[in-house]
């Protein structure tokens, strides 16, 4: 069979942790708080990021909040903290406004105080520009006019300064003098006109030097093949020249056991989807053993982590035959789903989720609307309404879900603590008793152990917001008695 060449492309939306999904979300315990925080990214860098955290046990007094570098965490380094303020509609829901000032990963060290005593926590995110805001044209004509103004008065105040500065009051200035300030007068507009210039060059540069860090962020490029009827090659390709010097120094790292999440999800109807763990090759490039595959065109996510704890979606696109045959050689987390178009379902939500041995998904909805971060909350249960026995961690934790709109410009990859990947957590460690050194795994790990807490139904949640309205195909990936089960549902957000 001959290899398939590939249809890459790059999406325009920015990339980070997820494909057109910038904020970050977290929901964990921190000593004896549980909270939900979300991390409202700006648009630039430096820019002010939003920070707001929702307890959900109730009995938080005072909340600060402290910014690091995650993949340097120390401390010792932290600046001193800014309180958050308290709302008075709410009075457990708290957010403070910090600058952000560097691009890369970032760790945000939180300091909870209340009636249980003192707790701290420290949650990864990502810190980079998202694009360019424009100079509006009421604004722009505004500061053109200000800053011929400003020039101007400077260079009547130079040439009076020439012409008056010593005389007598109510003097005359005699013709030389006149003379001399007018030259005066020239060469200070002639000084003035050069700063201008000077300043516009060095605003030139730092507006290109923006735009190509703001390239540097957008998602990388997936290639991919057909090696053999069976073997996908892939390869992960930055567009910015910067990109591939960067990953050779600061290589990749696992999440959840594997250094590539891959999702292949058939477009235009999303009826398809295959959840991956390629290998790495030692020249770089990955491969994975693709199981029986029904033909069309496959749009490419894959997720991967570098050593800082900053993670990368590359997206891609691909025209797969028809592959039939045995599934060989495939991990035992892989997983797949398939089933109607997203067309098809409108925009009707789904409730309800069949899974195998009668087991159904039951989907606990909250708001949908576009900004609003929620708990995507989903139960797993028998036929009769009796919580399912069988359920066991899926890599580590809970579960995995992936939301994806429907034109494919919004993916994110989301866990139950929240959109930090698991090797991010890992790098940021505070000190102090167990209780206070790692929030975000102890979450991660907690959420593993709720679906066996005798008593209660097996739940999985997800904390989330739909980052933009529009038709949304939610995957919920689980795993029972050894097996990896996926519950999709639709949802229509305004």
């Amino acid at each position: 069979m001959k290899p398939f060449v590939l249809l890459c492309f790059l999406l325009s939306t920015p990339a980070g942790a997820h494909v057109g999904s910038s904020d970050a979300f977290f929901e964990g315990d921190a000593g004896p708080y549980h909270v939900f925080v979300t991390i409202r990214k700006p648009p630039v860098v430096p820019g002010i990021a939003v920070f707001e955290l929702r307890s959900r046990t109730g009995d938080v007094g005072e909340v600060k909040i402290a910014l690091g570098a995650s993949y340097q965490f120390d401390e010792k380094l932290l600046p001193v903290p800014d309180t958050a303020a308290r709302s008075t509609a709410d009075p457990q829901f708290f957010s403070c406004g910090i600058w952000l000032m560097a691009d890369g990963p970032l760790a945000a060290v939180i300091q909870l105080d209340g009636s249980k005593g003192k707790a701290r926590l420290a949650i990864p995110f990502t810190s980079y520009p998202q694009g360019t805001l424009p100079l509006g044209n009421a604004l722009g004509a505004g500061l053109a006019a200000l800053m011929l103004f400003l020039a101007a008065g400077m260079v009547s105040i130079v040439s009076a300064a020439a012409r008056e500065g010593d005389l007598e009051p109510d003097a005359l200035a005699p013709e030389p003098r006149m003379r001399h300030a007018r030259v005066v007068a020239a060469a200070a507009a002639i000084v003035i006109v050069g700063l201008l210039w000077a300043g516009k060059q060095w605003w030139g540069a730092e507006a290109l030097a923006h735009r190509d860090l703001v390239d540097f962020f957008r998602p990388p490029k997936l290639e991919a093949a057909i090696e053999s009827p069976h073997r996908l090659v892939l390869k992960v390709v930055g567009t910015h020249p910067n990109w591939a010097r960067y990953t050779k120094r600061i290589p990749l790292v696992p999440d959840h056991g594997h250094l590539m999440h891959l999702f292949l999800i058939r477009v235009p109807d999303l009826d398809r989807m295959w959840h991956l763990h390629p290998v790495r090759r030692d020249n770089g490039d990955f491969f994975a053993f693709l199981p029986p595959v029904d033909a069309g065109r496959y749009h490419l996510f894959g997720d991967i982590v570098d050593k800082n704890g900053f993670p990368w979606t590359a997206v891609g696109e691909i025209d797969l035959p028809a592959i039939g045959g045995p599934r060989n050689n495939s991990d035992e987390d892989d997983s797949d789903w398939a089933g109607a178009s997203l067309a098809a379902s409108g925009k009707a939500r789904g409730m309800v989720c069949p899974l195998s041995g009668g087991a159904r998904m039951v989907w606990l909805p909250g708001p949908l609307r576009a900004g609003i971060a929620t708990q995507f909350r989903f139960r797993i249960e028998n036929a009769d309404g009796s919580p399912v026995q069988d359920m066991e961690p899926y890599m580590g934790m809970a579960g995995h879900a992936e939301f994806v709109r429907s034109d494919l410009a919004v993916f994110a990859h989301i866990h139950p603590a929240g959109t930090a990947p698991m090797a991010a957590f890992e790098l940021v460690r505070l000190s102090g008793t167990p209780e206070q050194s790692n929030a975000g795994m102890r979450g991660m790990q907690h959420a593993a152990m709720m679906m066996t807490h005798t008593g209660s139904a097996p739940e999985v949640s997800f904390p989330y917001a739909f980052p933009s309205p529009g038709s949304y195909r939610i995957f919920v990936q689980i795993k029972r008695s050894g097996r990896v089960e996926t519950g999709v549902f639709d949802a229509g957000v305004e």
